[in-house]
This record gives structure tokens, sequence and C-alpha cells, in this order.
């Protein structure tokens, strides 16, 4: 099934005219990402009642991340999960931190989410200063793993609204990672 999936996902990127050196990175890094989530830890913090991903690379370079994140991150407080759904077999939908990064320059973005144990999104979005569809590269963390790296960067932060939105994923998700809609 996974095959499969990154069949039509090369398949697709080729169609937006991806360069070929970069799909070749992309996959290799989503399994990169895939054995660094099979293997890392979990660590308890102090005032979070659930443990939270262990991220050595973020734990060194929390500054990096943070500069990333002031210029071309955007941290999410209550985002809906895009695989939840209102229908008979679920009663609720959830809500979850996210924090992203997204730029045009792939390995940017690769070095990024290795750090925080992510894959790299290869997206094809309208720019509207060029007016058209480019090719966009997105790291994105979610649940507890974007709680634990907004607590990492937080200090780091120095745009006054996304050192307030970390702050506030750190207040509003202390019981869960995820709360009820």
């Amino acid at each position: 099934m996974f095959d499969r999936r990154r069949e039509l996902s090369v398949k697709k990127w080729r169609e937006w005219g991806v360069p070929e050196h970069v799909i070749r990175r992309a996959v290799e890094q989503r399994a990169y990402a895939s054995e660094l989530r099979a293997k890392e830890d979990y660590v308890e913090l102090k005032g979070f009642a659930y443990p939270m991903p262990r991220l050595p690379l973020l734990e060194k370079e929390a500054w990096g991340v943070a500069k990333s994140i002031d210029y071309e991150g955007t941290i999410y407080v209550r985002e809906s999960y895009k695989k939840d759904r209102m229908d008979e077999r679920y009663r609720y939908t959830y809500q979850r931190p996210r924090i992203t990064i997204e730029t045009r320059t792939y390995e940017l973005i690769e070095e990024i989410a290795s750090i925080m144990h992510v894959s790299v999104m290869i997206l094809r979005v309208f720019d509207a200063r060029l007016g058209m569809k480019v090719i966009v590269y997105r790291a994105e963390a979610s649940g507890s793993r974007g709680v634990r790296i907004a607590y990492l960067i937080e200090p780091h932060l120095k745009h006054p609204e996304k050192r307030l939105r970390a702050r506030l994923v750190l207040e509003t998700y202390r019981t869960s990672p995820e709360i009820r809609a």
C-alpha cells in the first residue's frame, strides 16, 4: 500500500515539474524520517500529563528552527486534524497544535524536517504575487510532537505573535495533545 502511495506521489511530482534530484532526495528523506520516528524515545516533562517524543537534534538546534519559524513558519494553536470526520462512527472531532515551515528551497526544509523527525511534503500552490502555481516544500508537526517543538523553540522565538502562539500551545495542551472541538 505504501509503495503504491509513493508511486502516485512521485508521478504527481514529476507532472508538476519537481526536479528529479529533489524527488530522489524527498523519497530518501521520508524513509529516514520514518526510521527516526520508529526508534525515538519519549520524555515526560514537568507540567504535562503525557509523554512527548525526544528530539535530540532539536534540543541542540532549537534556536535555528525558531529562526526558521520566525521567518517562514506558522504556529496554529487549535487546528482540526484532517482525518477526523463527523459521521456515524465518530461522535467528535479533535483539534491539535500544528507547527509548519514552508519555503521554496528544498535543502532547508529537508534539514528542518529531519531535525523535527517529520517528512517533507511537496505541494503545488497558487502564489498570488506571481499569479501562478508554484512548488513549495513544507515540514509540518502536530499533536505531541508539535507541543514538544513549541516547548523547545518558545524561548528562542523573536516574533511576538509567534511567541504568544507557542505559549498558548503550551498552556492549552497540558493534559492531552488533542482537545475535543
